[in-house]
């Protein structure tokens, strides 16, 4: 290991220890802290609006009726500030396709609708994979649509 000592260091060092013929100038203040600001770790967090955490879900709509009954998504984001654009984006042929995009409001809320509709008023039947996304943040979904 080698040790380096700067000129000014070795001259406090010798003050310090009192060596004779050593110059008696104080040492230079160091420099006053810069303060910084240090963001704030962002979380994200998402439920069904039924209360449900599950990550796969069912829905009929013999049970449902029509996309207004169906349960929505709420994310939150923390801090609030600024807002965030969430994703919701459904998988088809490889690709990942924009269901739904919706902002954050000023609590860090954001409330995204499922749409079960394939053709106009033609209930999907079948399961989908679907994503939220925000940032580079992803939250994996499984939903499946069925007429009864």
């Amino acid at each position: 290991m080698h040790r380096f000592m700067t000129s000014a260091a070795a001259a406090l060092a010798l003050v310090l220890a009192g060596v004779a013929g050593a110059p008696a100038t104080a040492a230079p203040s160091a420099p006053a802290p810069v303060p910084q600001t240090v963001q704030a770790a962002q979380k994200y967090f998402w439920i069904w609006s039924d209360g449900s955490e599950k990550s796969k879900r069912t829905f009929k709509e013999s049970k449902y009726g029509d996309q207004a009954s169906l349960p929505h998504l709420v994310v939150t984001v923390e801090p609030a500030k600024p807002a965030r654009t969430v994703y919701l984006q459904f998988k088809q042929d490889g690709k990942w396709i924009v269901e739904n995009k919706v902002t954050s409001d000023n609590q860090g809320k954001a409330i995204v609708d499922i749409n079960p509709y394939c053709s106009k008023n033609n209930w999907c039947d079948g399961t989908y994979a679907y994503r939220l996304k925000i940032g580079d943040r992803f939250a994996n979904l499984k939903i499946t649509y069925a007429e009864k």
